[in-house]
């Protein structure tokens, strides 16, 4: 019996350890922040990409985040391929969520112009996991002023099922079947969070959820918006 405890404990570390490696060997050699394009990549754990516009970038309506995230992948030789595992059971099946929301808003000082949400997300709902992956963000588009004091970005994600249990990469945070990540910048008018790999275990899927929520503070003032889609298996 001891030796079987034994055997287990040390197939427990090894199997750890090759787990730690695959993630470190993700993220090595990266300085961040780092600037790409007209982008500025705040953090990336292997998981998710979060983001926002350099500085300089005055002109909102010719700003493309994508382009600049795929450069990033491409600087640092990370695939764009999923990692996630077929499962060898049942029959797979791709799910959207998606949508997009805004509200028009006058800053104390300022002019109206509108802030806005947005999320899409790939839902691979297998026999025994579900995986999604997408973008999510907020932005302020007006042009006085031109950027807010603070954004916040708030996503949420919640797949409904039996026995679900979920991974919560770095930087997340949850419990359950409910996952959450939230980012915050000062002097910015545009947050986002680009993410692959999200994985919940269980059985019996019947839906999944997503909320995307952005705060942005002009002085005293906070104004939210909110994009949300669920989706039933």
């Amino acid at each position: 019996m001891l030796r079987r405890c034994l055997v287990t404990l040390l197939v427990a570390a090894v199997l750890l350890f090759a787990f730690t490696a695959v993630a470190c060997a993700k993220t090595k050699d990266i300085e961040l922040p780092m600037r790409v394009g007209d982008t500025i990549i705040l953090s990336y754990d292997g998981y998710a990409i979060f983001s926002c516009p350099a500085t300089d970038v005055k002109d909102k309506k010719s700003y493309d985040q994508s382009k600049d995230i795929r450069a990033f992948l491409n600087k640092i030789g990370e695939s764009t391929t999923s990692d996630k595992v077929e499962d060898d059971i049942g029959v797979a099946a791709i799910y959207n969520l998606h949508d997009f929301n805004e509200r028009q808003i006058t800053p104390p000082g300022g002019d109206p112009d509108y802030i806005s949400a947005y999320l899409y997300s790939d839902v691979d709902r297998q026999p025994s996991k579900v995986y999604i992956d997408g973008d999510a963000s907020t932005t302020w588009r007006g042009v006085n002023p031109v950027n807010a004091d603070t954004v916040k970005l708030d996503v949420q994600w919640t797949v409904n099922g039996s026995s679900v249990s979920v991974s919560i990469p770095p930087g997340f945070d949850g419990a359950g079947d409910t996952l959450a990540w939230s980012g915050e910048v000062d002097d910015t008018w545009r947050l986002a969070l680009d993410y692959a790999d999200l994985t919940w275990t269980g059985y019996g899927w019947t839906s999944a959820q997503q909320w995307s929520t952005g705060s942005h503070r002009f002085g005293s003032q906070f104004y939210l918006v909110q994009a949300y889609d669920k989706v039933t298996f």
